[in-house]
């Protein structure tokens, strides 16, 4: 996201509180969770909120096949060593109390690799081009800990959440965020470093898991000037040595388009840019997309309070399930479940994004989603 906008596989389906409070209270709540849904498209949520027992009881009273969520490098290694996927040089605890919930309520973890730890670079948002093995080294170890047979979810993850808990994998990985802006991109964003990381990570993920998923990064239609707009970007993406069907199996976009007409120009652009790249066969993710109730009313996704919130989300979902099939979508992910606190230093739209508010009550927006994604 813009500064603005940020604080902070599954099987194809088509072709192609505190962390401990958190998992006391799932626990409490015990494993009677929705089973994924079996439509084409899958319909997910990436929460800027720990989620507890009873955010799981409403996000599964939700259609909801995935939730997205950040694997940090320098926040799971920050120290130089071996990482491996029993632990070496990492410590996957926090992660582990991520995927583990979602898991043992009958959700697939949707995961985004980024980041470089400070051993790699001094600022986390430069791409760790300058040292490839140990990127391979952690996405490989995060890889054989969380996909299918993974080290994770024979032992652990039951330590934790029973034995009987469903064992859903990671299928589907993002690899980095929103790397044609220059906030996530450092020192500024160029396609050919991006495609140096993307490969390797590739690579590893394929040997981990032969029917793994591989994403870009989400990428915003436009940046600004500092940044690279999302069809030069991904033009260019295509043009680069060893990147193409069997590297990615889909394009990822943010689209906070103010509009349901707008976000179908957004996406139908990029499926025409795909298409005449070489990325026919690759479908499309919509890893990141909102609405706001609240915030400065400068920014598009920002609408008229509650009510203008559940009609923008009304008609963006309205929008996707009329162009699914046309523009191969494979996956939506809304930004966010729950409302957060300003003072914690959210971007100024995303405290007022969430289905339901601070205090955990369902806003016009928890229904508009839940009729618009049934």
């Amino acid at each position: 996201m813009t500064n603005e906008l940020h604080s902070r596989r599954t099987p194809h389906f088509r072709r192609r509180a505190s962390v401990l409070a958190g998992l006391a209270a799932v626990l409490a709540l015990g494993v009677a969770a929705a089973p994924a849904s079996a439509a084409k498209v899958q319909y997910g949520l990436a929460p800027q909120t720990t989620l507890t027992a009873a955010d799981y009881a409403g996000i599964n009273a939700l259609k909801t096949d995935v939730i997205r969520i950040g694997l940090s490098w320098p926040g799971i290694q920050p120290n130089a060593g071996t990482c491996t996927a029993q632990g070496g040089a990492c410590n996957w605890s926090f992660p582990d109390n991520q995927i583990g919930a979602n898991a043992a309520n009958g959700i697939e973890t949707v995961a985004t690799l980024f980041g470089s730890p400070p051993f790699i670079a001094a600022d986390g948002n430069t791409p760790p081009v300058k040292d490839i093995d140990a990127w391979r080294q952690w996405v490989t170890a995060a890889a054989e800990r969380y996909g299918p047979g993974g080290t994770y979810w024979s032992g652990p993850y039951q330590a934790v959440f029973g034995a009987n808990a469903p064992v859903t994998p990671i299928r589907t990985w993002l690899v980095w965020n929103e790397q044609s802006s220059f906030q996530f991109f450092k020192p500024k964003p160029k396609v050919k470093k991006y495609a140096k990381i993307l490969e390797p990570a590739s690579d590893a993920l394929r040997d981990a898991d032969k029917k793994a998923e591989v994403l870009t990064g989400g990428m915003f239609p436009d940046t600004g000037p500092k940044g690279i707009q999302i069809e030069k970007y991904v033009k260019d993406l295509y043009k680069q040595k060893g990147i193409g069907n069997k590297t990615i199996d889909a394009v990822s976009i943010h689209p906070y388009a103010k509009s349901g007409k707008e976000l179908d120009k957004q996406i139908k652009s990029l499926r025409k840019t795909m298409d005449k790249s070489g990325g026919k066969k690759d479908d499309i993710w919509v890893t990141e997309m909102g609405y706001a109730s609240g915030g400065p009313k400068s920014q598009p996704v920002v609408k008229k309070g509650e009510k203008g919130q559940a009609k923008a989300i009304k008609d963006a979902y309205k929008t996707i399930d009329k162009k699914d099939k046309k523009y191969d979508i494979a996956g939506v992910i809304y930004f966010t479940w729950q409302d957060a606190d300003r003072s914690t230093g959210v971007c100024k739209f995303c405290a007022f994004a969430g289905l339901i508010d601070e205090n955990g009550q369902e806003k016009k927006a928890f229904k508009a989603y839940k009729k618009a994604t049934k």
